[in-house]
């Protein structure tokens, strides 16, 4: 009788500890290998439009074979998309996804450089959102201030505005 009681009350622990937890997001590495794999003449295309995904786009690939699919349906050089995003690519190591999703990989602060998350309005409409650091791109994240679309974030070296690790995300309206 004892065995069935601590089993009945192992089983309820492992319930209450997983429920109401989402998957974890699914990672994509995006390398010059990936990239290699596809047909000739074809691009590799980052999906933005499946949510709970993240691409972990690695540094220095053949940027002119990957085209990015936004929640608009359209497809734009990964060059362009990270412009839009107010980012310059520069053959560095990018993350892409939704906030929330990114945040689980984003590298660990490291002494680096921190600093709380600052909203710029857009006179034209919307605004964007940026951070630098693990911490403070986890608590934009939870904030509520960002669009939670797969295609409304970027993380990446100087993403954040500034020198180190950072992400930049469109504002809710």
């Amino acid at each position: 009788m004892t065995r069935i009681i601590i089993a009945i009350a192992a089983l309820a622990l492992a319930s209450c500890s997983t429920a109401g937890r989402e998957r974890p997001a699914r990672q994509v590495q995006v390398t010059n290998q990936t990239i290699a794999s596809q047909q000739a003449g074809s691009p590799y295309v980052i999906d933005l439009t499946r949510s709970g995904t993240t691409y972990d786009v690695a540094a220095g690939i053949d940027a002119s074979r990957v085209r990015v699919r936004t929640s608009s349906k359209e497809e734009i050089t990964l060059a362009e998309f990270v412009r839009r995003q107010k980012g310059n690519y520069a053959g560095q190591r990018v993350l892409l996804g939704s906030l929330g999703d990114l945040v689980d990989v984003l590298p660990p602060d490291g002494g680096g450089a921190v600093s709380e998350a600052e909203c710029k309005k857009d006179p034209r409409g919307g605004g964007t959102c940026t951070c630098t650091g693990r911490k403070d791109c986890s608590d934009l994240s939870r904030s509520g201030k960002c669009k939670s679309g797969p295609a409304d974030a970027i993380c990446g070296t100087g993403a954040g505005g500034g020198s180190g690790f950072g992400c930049t995300c469109d504002m809710k309206q």
